[in-house]
Order: C-alpha cells, then sequence, then structure tokens
C-alpha cells in the first residue's frame, strides 16, 4: 500500500512510542480474547493501558490474570477506576497517562488483528497531515460468528474542515481501532464529565488540526451486541447537549490558541447549532415509525436550507 520513498520515510519513524488503550466495563464474556489480542500486537515500542471503569462483574479479574502471565516486550499498565466515571471522563483520565506519540483506541469487547497497531501507525504516518485515521471492522455477534464485513469505503478518503462546515459531503467515520496522533489530547483540554462520548469529539479536534483520513483496511472485528455503545437504544440515551457543550468548549479553545481562524470559528458555530438542531430532532421523534419518518423528512429539508446558506 505505502510504495518507494514514501515506505522507506515509514520505516525510519517506525520506532514511535505508540500508546494502545483499551476500554472495559462489564465484559466478562469478551475480556479475555481481547485482551489477548491485545498482547499479541507486533508493533514495537507499544504501551498498552487497560482500564475498567469499575466494572461489578469479573472483567477486572480476568484483566489481571491475562496480564500476569504475560512475558512479552509490551509494557503493560492496568488500572480499574474506583468509581464508575462514564465513557468521556474515562477516555480522559487514561489519555492523561498515555505516552505515546500516536494512540489507538479500543473497546473492551473488539478484538485487533495482531498488526492493527503497525498498519495504523504506517497509515497514519503516509496520510501527509490527518490527525486521525479510521478504518473498517468485520463486525460480529456475541457468539464471535460473523455478522457482516464493514467497507465503507473504497478507496483511501480525506476529510478537511470545510467538509464539516459545510455539511455537502458525508464524512465517514468509524471509531473502533482508530488512531489519533497526540495533539488531539495535548492540544485540547480534558473532555467534560458531562460528555457521553469521545467518538465525534475527537473527529472534530482532528479536523481543526488539520485531517481525517479513512482506510479500507479492515484492522479490528467489531462485536455488535445489545449493550454495545453504538446500538440504536443506547445511541438514543446519549446527552445530545453534553456533545454539544463539548464541540462549542473545544471551538472556543481552538480560536483563543490560534488552531482555527476567527471566520472559521463563527462558521462553526452555525455548524454546531444545526448539528444540535438534527441530534434533537431524531431525539424527539425516535418513537414510532410515522414520527421517525417525519423526523427524517424534516433533518433533510432544514439540511438543504443549511447547504445552501439559508438558515
Amino acid at each position: 500500500m505505502f510504495k518507494g520513498a514514501q515506505y522507506v520515510g515509514n520505516l525510519m519513524r517506525a520506532q514511535s512510542l505508540v500508546s494502545y488503550l483499551l476500554f472495559t466495563y462489564k465484559q466478562e464474556e469478551f475480556i479475555k480474547e481481547t485482551v489477548e489480542a491485545a498482547l499479541e500486537q507486533t508493533y514495537s515500542p507499544l504501551e498498552i493501558i487497560i482500564s475498567d471503569d469499575c466494572s461489578s462483574d469479573k472483567t477486572f479479574k480476568i484483566i489481571e490474570e491475562v496480564v500476569r502471565s504475560y512475558k512479552g516486550p509490551h509494557q503493560v499498565i492496568t488500572n480499574r477506576n474506583g468509581i464508575n466515571l462514564g465513557i468521556g471522563a474515562h477516555v480522559s483520565s487514561v489519555l492523561k497517562r498515555a505516552k505515546g506519540e500516536y494512540i489507538v483506541l479500543v473497546g473492551g469487547d473488539d478484538i485487533s488483528s495482531p498488526d492493527h497497531v503497525k498498519l495504523a501507525v504506517d497509515a497514519i504516518q503516509a496520510s501527509g497531515g490527518a490527525h486521525m485515521v479510521d478504518f473498517d471492522a468485520s463486525t460480529i455477534n456475541e457468539d464471535g460468528d460473523l455478522i457482516k464485513g464493514r467497507r465503507a469505503v473504497r478507496n483511501s478518503v480525506t476529510y478537511n474542515l470545510e467538509d464539516f462546515i459545510t455539511d455537502r459531503r458525508k464524512i465517514s467515520s468509524f471509531a473502533p481501532g482508530r488512531i489519533i496522533h497526540r495533539d488531539v489530547v495535548d492540544k485540547f483540554p480534558s473532555i467534560a464529565s458531562s460528555c457521553p462520548t469521545e467518538d465525534t469529539v475527537f473527529l472534530l479536534r482532528a479536523l481543526m488540526l488539520g485531517e481525517l483520513r479513512r482506510e479500507p483496511i479492515n484492522l479490528i472485528q467489531y462485536r455488535r451486541t445489545e449493550s454495545s455503545v453504538s446500538s440504536s437504544a443506547n445511541i438514543a440515551q446519549l446527552s445530545v447537549d453534553g456533545i454539544i457543550d463539548q464541540y462549542y468548549a473545544d471551538i472556543e479553545h481552538a480560536l483563543a490558541n490560534g488552531i482555527i481562524s476567527e471566520v472559521d470559528g463563527q462558521r462553526l458555530r452555525r455548524r454546531v447549532a444545526f448539528e444540535s438542531f438534527k441530534r434533537h430532532a431524531k431525539m424527539r421523534n425516535n418513537k414510532g415509525f410515522i414520527c421517525a419518518k417525519l423526523a427524517r423528512l424534516k433533518i433533510k429539508f432544514y439540511s438543504l436550507l443549511y447547504r445552501w446558506g439559508l438558515t
């Protein structure tokens, strides 16, 4: 995939420390396989931080048992929160401990391929300026059976801030197994505890800093269950206001620190206000087929008005 001088350059930079962050919460059925996959990564030097958000089941006990028997080259750190922090605060607390130039983010029921980190580092170093790279995945069920192979893009795609602001080009992102440059963390404050996710927060930060890259490479098995954060029922319970407030806070921080221009700041405020409308419209009308259909039509109509600059 990466050829010639570009490939040689990647080899010269291949010694960058990478932090592989594994976040767990009540996943005792799947955590053993997930941790073993983390420990089997071929990339080095690698720092692996496995953090449990105060699970009430045997998740952390299993983590300790697997790590205790590990004799490989990677530095492995385990942590169990004394109280449940929630996704946003949990991610922020672990990121403070991460030392890598690049950071790979993995959920506690997903399974990385052995070359996940290696190929992710190759991709972000060859991207020419991306601060975040997302990949494809195979979707599996609770039993580990393949549901479908995920291929959202056929070729490498690069997105920038203009794509987000104008909303004229759909940004195809996929959080499981993504890699970010540590500037996405260091150049912004910690995610607020009221924000229930880091997913689209990191997306907007990466776009304000540079670019988002999407690669059609399958690097992880993504497990979809009823308890998955990305399930329809759980997405419907996420705090829209917490996410939107985090967007606004990051925009103001980016403005104050010269990351974006005042013009782009004004345009982003308008874009986030529109995003708030869309998300609240979906939340208010998610009951019943007719209400959902009307909500989609309403969002589609106002999306056209936004793109034409009429809202």
